[in-house]
């Protein structure tokens, strides 16, 4: 019964099975994580994986008298195909670890991507249990004044995603594949900024996706939060 009220966080660890076992993203099949029962289609795939990620959530809530935070402990994909390294070619891994992504932003969890390997190789890994999960590698420096330079699968790690929320999380989207990378965020505000005190709200948006600046469309539904549409400001260096 103390567990909520000293500090203990509900980290468990969530893996797409079938790319990680196989090493390969099967775009129109996966299984429930749960259940095991097939899923057919990617967008299935992210429905169920939500849906098993936000019951870590309700186990959570669980944790003693107040409950406890969530964190998903570990996430990521598998680089060691053997077609993909020959080729330098991470599409696949890219798609993989976006339905992953997906999933986790469909369930509104917090996450951490498993893992970075500084002196990863691709004959060597993760230098870890056989592992290659890394999302950099040395081999993949092109540019050491790049900060992105040897970074794999990039495109569906570096995501916009709410910091800070004066209120309450309902939804968050995003889909690299968009042309416009379009990224939405709604919430419902609580009175006086809630737990944060400041009524602000803080979103990460990083130039990786937009290195050409952003546009931004706020909406207020139901009126009577105090929020006024244009209540926003962009700091291009701090993201």
């Amino acid at each position: 019964d103390e567990a909520g009220r000293n500090g203990t966080v509900w980290a468990k660890h969530f893996y797409d099975g079938v790319t990680l076992m196989t090493c390969g993203h099967h775009r129109w099949f996966n299984a429930n994580p749960i259940t095991g029962r097939p899923l057919i289609g990617r967008d299935n795939a992210i429905k169920s994986f939500g849906t098993s990620l936000a019951k870590f959530k309700d186990e959570a809530s669980r944790l003693g008298p107040g409950g406890g935070p969530v964190l998903i402990g570990e996430c990521g994909v598998p680089f060691n195909n053997s077609a993909n390294l020959e080729r330098r070619d991470l599409s696949v891994c890219d798609r993989a670890l976006d339905t992953t992504m997906r999933a986790i932003e469909r369930a509104l969890v917090s996450c951490t991507v498993w893992n970075y390997c500084p002196i990863h190789t691709d004959e060597d890994g993760d230098g870890w249990n056989g592992e290659d999960l890394s999302l950099f590698s040395l081999q993949y420096i092109t540019d050491p004044n790049d900060l992105h330079s040897g970074g794999r699968s990039l495109r569906a790690a570096v995501r916009p995603y709410a910091l800070r929320t004066a209120g309450t999380p309902l939804r968050m989207e995003f889909d690299p594949y968009r042309v416009d990378r379009r990224f939405v965020f709604e919430f419902a505000p609580a009175p006086h900024g809630g737990d944060l005190g400041t009524g602000e709200t803080v979103v990460f948006v990083p130039r990786y996706q937009y290195p050409d600046g952003i546009r931004v469309k706020v909406e207020v539904v139901g009126g009577g939060s105090g929020v006024k549409v244009g209540d926003w400001e962009y700091d291009s260096g701090g993201q």
